[in-house]
Protein backbone atom coordinates (compact mmCIF):
# COMPACT_ATOMS: atom_id res chain seq x y z
CA UNK A 1 0.00 0.00 0.00
CA UNK A 2 1.07 3.18 -0.71
CA UNK A 3 2.00 5.20 2.58
CA UNK A 4 2.97 8.60 4.04
CA UNK A 5 4.43 6.88 8.17
CA UNK A 6 4.33 3.30 9.02
CA UNK A 7 4.53 2.95 12.59
CA UNK A 8 5.60 0.17 14.90
CA UNK A 9 4.94 0.59 18.11
CA UNK A 10 4.98 -1.40 21.54
CA UNK A 11 2.87 1.59 23.97
CA UNK A 12 1.16 3.03 21.56
CA UNK A 13 1.35 6.87 22.78
CA UNK A 14 3.07 9.65 20.82
CA UNK A 15 4.21 13.37 22.16
CA UNK A 16 3.77 12.40 25.97
CA UNK A 17 4.37 15.15 28.27
CA UNK A 18 5.02 17.18 25.67
CA UNK A 19 1.14 18.28 25.18
CA UNK A 20 -1.76 18.15 27.44
CA UNK A 21 -2.97 14.71 25.73
CA UNK A 22 -0.44 12.61 24.12
CA UNK A 23 -2.34 11.77 20.45
CA UNK A 24 -2.75 7.23 21.47
CA UNK A 25 -1.41 5.86 17.88
CA UNK A 26 -2.67 2.68 17.99
CA UNK A 27 -6.31 1.75 19.75
CA UNK A 28 -5.09 -1.58 21.14
CA UNK A 29 -1.19 -1.48 22.11
CA UNK A 30 -0.20 -2.62 25.37
CA UNK A 31 3.33 -3.41 26.38
CA UNK A 32 2.31 -6.46 28.17
CA UNK A 33 0.55 -8.54 25.09
CA UNK A 34 3.60 -9.55 23.78
CA UNK A 35 2.40 -7.89 20.22
CA UNK A 36 3.73 -5.07 18.42
CA UNK A 37 1.36 -2.70 16.78
CA UNK A 38 1.47 -1.25 13.46
CA UNK A 39 0.06 1.76 12.53
CA UNK A 40 -0.17 2.64 8.40
CA UNK A 41 -1.32 6.43 7.81
CA UNK A 42 -1.93 7.06 4.20
CA UNK A 43 -3.13 10.61 3.80
CA UNK A 44 -3.27 12.30 0.47
CA UNK A 45 -3.79 15.18 1.10
CA UNK A 46 -3.35 18.56 4.02
CA UNK A 47 -7.20 17.98 4.88
CA UNK A 48 -6.16 14.00 5.13
CA UNK A 49 -3.90 15.36 7.70
CA UNK A 50 -5.72 17.63 9.45
CA UNK A 51 -8.38 14.77 9.72
CA UNK A 52 -6.22 12.15 10.66
CA UNK A 53 -5.04 14.06 13.81
CA UNK A 54 -8.30 14.80 14.72
CA UNK A 55 -8.98 11.77 14.95
CA UNK A 56 -6.25 10.38 16.91
CA UNK A 57 -6.56 13.52 19.41
CA UNK A 58 -9.96 11.77 20.05
CA UNK A 59 -9.51 8.59 19.88
CA UNK A 60 -11.62 7.38 17.10
CA UNK A 61 -10.09 4.55 15.56
CA UNK A 62 -12.80 3.53 13.43
CA UNK A 63 -12.38 1.94 9.84
CA UNK A 64 -10.73 4.75 7.71
CA UNK A 65 -9.26 4.30 4.25
CA UNK A 66 -6.24 6.41 5.73
CA UNK A 67 -5.61 4.47 8.76
CA UNK A 68 -5.15 0.70 8.90
CA UNK A 69 -3.90 -1.07 12.35
CA UNK A 70 -2.45 -4.24 12.40
CA UNK A 71 -0.88 -6.65 15.41
CA UNK A 72 2.26 -9.06 14.98
CA UNK A 73 4.46 -10.68 16.72
CA UNK A 74 7.26 -9.28 14.14
CA UNK A 75 7.08 -6.65 11.31
CA UNK A 76 9.11 -6.25 8.20
CA UNK A 77 8.82 -2.56 6.42
CA UNK A 78 10.06 -2.76 2.99
CA UNK A 79 9.60 0.34 0.25
CA UNK A 80 10.65 0.91 -2.95
CA UNK A 81 13.32 3.22 -3.03
CA UNK A 82 14.79 2.41 0.76
CA UNK A 83 13.73 4.90 2.93
CA UNK A 84 15.43 6.64 6.18
CA UNK A 85 13.76 5.01 9.56
CA UNK A 86 13.89 6.19 12.75
CA UNK A 87 13.90 3.73 16.63
CA UNK A 88 12.20 6.30 18.94
CA UNK A 89 13.36 9.38 16.95
CA UNK A 90 17.10 8.51 16.38
CA UNK A 91 18.27 7.32 12.76
CA UNK A 92 18.00 3.27 12.10
CA UNK A 93 19.28 3.35 8.56
CA UNK A 94 17.12 2.34 5.42
CA UNK A 95 14.15 -0.25 4.74
CA UNK A 96 13.70 -2.96 5.15
CA UNK A 97 12.72 -2.05 8.68
CA UNK A 98 12.44 -5.59 10.66
CA UNK A 99 10.82 -5.52 14.30
CA UNK A 100 10.33 -8.54 16.69
CA UNK A 101 8.86 -8.13 20.03
CA UNK A 102 10.37 -10.06 22.96
CA UNK A 103 7.83 -10.64 25.82
CA UNK A 104 9.88 -9.73 29.09
CA UNK A 105 13.21 -8.55 26.85
CA UNK A 106 13.41 -5.26 29.02
CA UNK A 107 13.31 -4.15 32.25
CA UNK A 108 11.94 -1.09 33.83
CA UNK A 109 12.80 0.71 36.89
CA UNK A 110 10.22 3.49 37.98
Amino acid sequence: MHAATVLVANVGSLLSGLIPTPLQIAPDASFRDGLLDVCVFAPRSLGDVTALLWKLARRRYAADRRMLYLQAREVRVESEPPLATQLDGDPAGLTPLVARAVPGGMRVLL
